[in-house]
């Protein structure tokens, strides 16, 4: 059996990411999908429990959780905790993944980044951010602007990395792009879905089938636990927290009246949207510069149809790091400890029972 893996949000779950599954040219698929906060700096739309069940019900065979210290982190770190998770298995064929560009492109695109090269650039040009540092040194400018060719760079990185058998499989992005507000045909971009989904938009032939009744989850709904945080915290022990923009936040967030506003106010060239919302969530986990694990310490299963019953089997005998079903089996895990923690402060939001992470059982279809 050829089992691919894929490492995802789900946010929500669409037409394009069905097509992927089923055009990964495999009998089964994995995935380590991100918890109740995603790589962007924000809650997710729907909790775990639901994105995980949806996606099974619609192809998935088996869905592990990525833990929050590498689900909300830059993309090299997101990368790198869903492709170690695969790898630890010890049963995954290969990696698919959606791209703009080819998987040549990408190959190329990662021969010309170096580290050293890029610190280089930053020194040299002060002020400038690291993406507009790595779009100095590469030949194909473009490549680089779009954000699943980023993270397809930064896969390939991690299985590098990790000297990894796992073998990358590119399907190329069909439909609407990354973050459009304009579906095309019968896709439309998780973006323009959030969006409809939260203003009560019609949105559901851009989504399989059974459409999940829940309410969604914003930003906006966090904003003064956020805010709370933000005035309490010693920020410069906060997990990606860079230094000096905590004192840009801390004279932010006394006049800002929404999540939207505080970020706005503190972006600046140097720091990008999304990178600032990823401090402000960090934050509001109290996740911390020491909390942030080298590499993932254990994944937990959050939904599974029979066939991914069977690969959860084999995986148990030959994975590296623990898979958890139960809470219980990971209460001294430091990392699991933060799971916790992330899912309690979203379940205070969504009015739902806390310690989820303890009670809830994976979906088994």
């Amino acid at each position: 059996m050829k089992i691919t893996g894929i490492i995802a949000e789900y946010n929500p779950f669409h037409n394009g990411h069905k097509y992927q599954i089923e055009n990964s040219g495999a009998d089964a698929t994995v995935v380590v999908m991100s918890g109740n906060f995603v790589q962007r700096g924000e809650p997710a739309i729907w909790n775990k429990w639901t994105r995980a069940k949806f996606a099974v019900l619609n192809g998935v065979d088996l869905v592990l959780e990525l833990p929050c210290d590498f689900a909300i982190s830059s993309a090299e770190r997101f990368a790198f905790g869903g492709v170690y998770i695969l790898n630890s298995l010890g049963l995954i064929d290969t990696i698919t993944f959606g791209a703009e560009n080819d998987l040549d492109d990408l190959n190329n695109t990662l021969n010309e980044l170096s580290e050293a090269d890029i610190i280089s650039v930053m020194k040299e040009h002060q002020g400038l951010s690291y993406h507009e540092a790595r779009n100095k040194i590469v030949s194909n400018k473009d490549i680089l602007n779009k954000p699943n060719n980023i993270l397809g760079i930064e896969y390939l990185k991690a299985l590098k990395k990790l000297n990894s058998d796992i073998l990358p499989n590119v399907i190329l992005r069909k439909g609407a792009e990354h973050n459009s507000l304009s579906p095309v045909e019968n896709f439309a971009s998780a973006t323009y879905l959030r969006d409809a989904i939260k203003n009560n938009k019609d949105f559901a032939k851009f989504m399989p089938t059974p459409i999940p009744d829940c309410t969604p989850v914003t930003a906006e709904d966090f904003f003064y636990l956020i805010k709370y945080r933000l005035l309490s915290d010693e920020l410069f022990k906060i997990g990606e927290m860079r230094e000096g923009i905590e004192n840009r936040i801390k004279k932010a967030i006394l006049s800002a009246n929404s999540f939207d506003e505080l970020i706005s106010s503190i972006k600046t060239k140097r720091y990008t949207y999304t990178s600032i919302c990823r401090m402000i969530i960090q934050s509001l986990l109290n996740i911390k510069k020491d909390d942030l694990a080298e590499v993932p310490q254990y994944t937990k299963v959050l939904a599974a149809s029979k066939k991914g019953r069977e690969i959860l089997n084999n995986a148990r005998k030959k994975s590296s790091i623990p898979i958890i079903t139960k809470g219980s089996d990971a209460k001294d895990i430091p990392e699991f400890n933060l799971d916790v923690k992330a899912g309690n402060i979203y379940s205070i939001i969504e009015k739902s029972t806390l310690n989820q992470d303890y009670t809830m059982m994976p979906y088994i279809e």
